[in-house]
Order: structure tokens, then C-alpha cells, then sequence
């Protein structure tokens, strides 16, 4: 081979190792631009959305009076908003409902908006909040209160284990398998019975019994 083969070889070499070097500068570059914009977008979107739920909810702050709710439709949090899809607790909040009842009567002093903040910073709303909130989720509010909990997916031990806790939260089918619903459940050792909270449209507590546990209908169980 020439010497001017090989200097010609050598600088085509070059040439290429300069331009691979370029455009991996160039790629790093762009690279970095997109980390950068992603984490300013989901940053802004971030405070956007904080703000947002602030402006919604902060003119009509339910501070309660810590006891229960007894539904979903009472005035004082019907309207609040839960999700980024902006629907009221009247039509999907059950399960913001259910949880804070079940703190209220595990001895939890806890304020309802504070509550459904922390649910939706935790992505528990489904879909958005569309449909209420996750079936399975209530674990990472549970856990943040640092209330011990236990799930159930059966009817018969989730049943069998009430007496003995403060309190139960139960995620079931509706008649007809149309939507879900959350509601909270105690044992009264006094009166030797199951109550109901929000599983009525009552503004107090229900007495029931075990049969509104359907196991047909039954998604989970929790007991704290």
C-alpha cells in the first residue's frame, strides 16, 4: 500500500472519528435539553396542579368537627373536588369518605381536606378520578397515617377478624356490577353488631348486619 493510500485512509479515518465524536456531543446535547424540559414540564405541572387543587377546594375548606361522615352527599364535602378530572366527592369521593371515617374511629384526628390531598399526591384517584379511587391503593394513605392495617379478599375472614379491630373498609361491586364502592364498618362489642357508614345514604350510623358483605360482589377488605 502507498504512502499516500494510507494518508488518504488516515484522514477519511479521522474524518468519520470527528464527525462520530460530533454527533455524539450532538446526541448527549439533545439528550440532556430533553431531560432538562421533561423535568420542568412534570415541575411545573407539579405546582400547577397543587395550586390548581388549592384554588378549588381552600374557599370551601371542610375543617369537620372530627367525627364521621355519615355519606358522601353531605354539604360540607359533596362539592370538593377529588382527581384531575375535577369530579365532586358526591359522585366519587366513597373512598376518601371511607378512609377518613376509619381514621376518625381508630382515634386518628385528621382534617378531610388534608386527606383528600394526600390521597390524590399519593395517585390513588382512578383514571383520574373518574372512577373513584383505586380498590387496592388504600395501603399507601394507611401506611403515610402509620395506621397497621391487614387486607382481606375473602368475606369470611375479613368477617371473622372485625370484632377485633377499630375499624373495616370494604370495596365491593354495586347491584349489577355498576361501579365500585367503598364504605367503612364497625363492631359495636356493646351492642354485639355491625354499623355502617356511607354504605346508606344515612347522615348516621347504620345498624347491619354481615349479609350486606357479598362475597359475589366483594373486591377487598381492609381491617385496621
Amino acid at each position: 500500500m502507498s504512502d499516500e493510500t494510507i494518508a488518504a485512509s488516515s484522514g477519511l479515518l479521522a474524518a468519520l472519528t470527528g464527525k462520530l465524536q460530533v454527533n455524539n456531543i450532538n446526541i448527549t446535547a439533545r439528550m440532556v435539553i430533553m431531560v432538562f424540559f421533561i423535568l420542568f414540564f412534570s415541575f411545573f405541572c407539579c405546582i400547577y396542579y397543587n395550586t390548581d387543587f388549592l384554588k378549588r377546594n381552600m374557599t370551601n375548606n371542610f375543617q369537620g368537627n372530627k367525627t364521621y361522615i355519615g355519606t358522601q352527599l353531605s354539604p360540607d364535602v359533596s362539592h370538593l373536588t377529588y382527581g384531575k378530572a375535577n369530579q365532586t366527592v358526591d359522585k366519587v369521593g366513597c373512598g376518601i369518605v371511607a378512609v377518613y371515617n376509619a381514621l376518625i374511629l381508630c382515634g386518628k384526628s385528621i382534617d378531610f381536606n388534608d386527606l383528600l390531598f394526600s390521597m390524590e399526591a399519593l395517585h390513588m384517584p382512578w383514571m383520574f378520578g373518574l372512577f373513584g379511587t383505586k380498590p387496592f391503593s388504600l395501603g399507601r394513605v394507611l401506611r403515610k397515617n402509620n395506621i397497621p392495617y391487614k387486607k382481606y379478599i375473602t368475606v369470611r375472614r375479613f368477617t371473622q377478624n372485625l370484632p377485633r379491630k377499630c375499624a373495616g373498609i370494604v370495596c365491593s361491586w354495586n347491584h349489577g356490577f355498576r361501579g365500585i364502592h367503598f364504605y367503612c364498618v364497625y363492631y359495636s362489642k356493646t351492642e354485639n353488631c355491625i354499623y355502617s357508614l356511607n354504605y346508606y345514604n344515612r347522615n348516621e350510623p347504620v345498624r347491619t348486619d354481615s349479609s350486606v358483605f357479598s362475597q359475589m360482589r366483594w373486591i377487598v377488605g381492609y381491617l385496621l
